[in-house]
């Protein structure tokens, strides 16, 4: 006589595999694989066709990008000292902005962008090279410039960047 499973439990299993499968599916498809940020709220950066503006900075992931709130400093180190100036964001469209650089070649800059959307956070930091200008990184696989920061910036991360900066240089 062979030990059988009752049919009701073979069900039962074979429904418990199914459901375990969709659900890790379903997974993968609403949270991703952690490579892209799906959802929520983060800025990206690519060339602006404005040849007055430094590059263009786009607020995607949220349903309305016109009401995102989006702002950028230069900081730097001239002579020694700290300085942080305002940069002027020109809006193009829903949600997009030209940022605006004097591509200042004296002393060490970083271009800070922060933006916010409904409490959520997302910001970037954008290396000027030594001659003023701004050169973006080539797009990964998912056409993002920047691993996208889905938070405010802070003063370390400033500090830390121009340090890098400046050691290079």
């Amino acid at each position: 006589m062979t030990n059988r499973m009752p049919k009701s439990m073979q069900h039962t299993i074979a429904f418990r595999h199914r459901f375990l499968g969709a659900l890790t599916a379903l997974t993968f498809l609403f949270v991703g694989t952690g490579a892209t940020p799906l959802g929520g709220f983060h800025l990206r950066a690519d060339y602006s066709p404005n040849d007055d503006a430094a590059f263009t900075v786009r607020a995607t992931g949220c349903h309305e990008p016109a009401k995102a709130s989006v702002s950028g400093t230069a900081e730097g180190i001239v002579d020694g000292k700290r300085v942080s100036k305002k940069l002027a964001l020109k809006s193009t469209g829903k949600g997009v902005y030209d940022v605006m650089w004097d591509g200042s070649s004296e002393g060490t800059w970083v271009l800070a962008i922060s933006g916010s959307y409904l409490g959520r956070d997302a910001s970037l930091l954008v290396n000027v090279q030594p001659d003023g200008t701004v050169r973006l990184p080539e797009p990964d696989r998912y056409g993002y410039r920047f691993s996208p920061m889905l938070r405010a910036l802070t003063s370390s991360d400033i500090d830390a960047a121009l340090s890098k900066l400046a050691s290079a240089g």
